[in-house]
């Protein structure tokens, strides 16, 4: 990181299949390759409560459950991208994303955590700082779309 004289030891990234999430994929594995970090890859999975009527609990069940595999099709995609030779964890975050990353976050000591840049700027910078507030990590968002050209390219294997 420019301006810090430590270097990162654990990064996780927050992966959705989006261009923002390859692009903080990208930029999350550049950084763990510079400073020879372990990788771990998120894939978070919001949760719907199992509650009310009969039908709005089997409603429930069967979104969780979708939730659940579209967030392990990510992990697969992440995989590919980042290729069988690139050293990596992949884990399935179950919960709202900013418990679900802490979480994932003080489990492995993460010192670096990589948002994608797809949410607006104002509720990024919550996320951010809320994040920021319940660990020692960094939290770094993005890159920022104008720059998605140059980091893109990162993502070829």
């Amino acid at each position: 990181m420019p301006g810090d004289e430590r270097p990162t030891e654990h990064v996780v990234v927050w992966f959705e299949a989006t261009r923002a999430g390859r692009d903080a994929l990208a930029r999350a594995r550049e950084i763990a390759e510079r400073d020879r970090a372990q990788l771990t890859v998120l894939a978070v999975a919001t949760q719907e409560p199992v509650s009310g009527c009969p039908r709005c609990r089997q409603g429930a069940v069967i979104w969780n459950r979708e939730i659940r595999a579209i967030g392990q099709e990510e992990l697969v995609e992440a995989g590919q991208i980042l290729g069988p030779s690139f050293d990596a964890r992949y884990e399935l975050a179950v919960g709202r994303p900013l418990s679900a990353i802490s979480d994932a976050a003080h489990e492995c000591g993460a010192d670096l955590i990589v948002l994608p840049s797809r949410l607006p700027r104002l509720r990024r910078r919550d996320l951010d700082e809320r994040l920021r507030a319940l660990g020692s990590w960094r939290v770094l968002s993005g890159p920022e779309p104008t720059h998605a050209n140059e980091v893109s390219r990162l993502v070829v294997t």
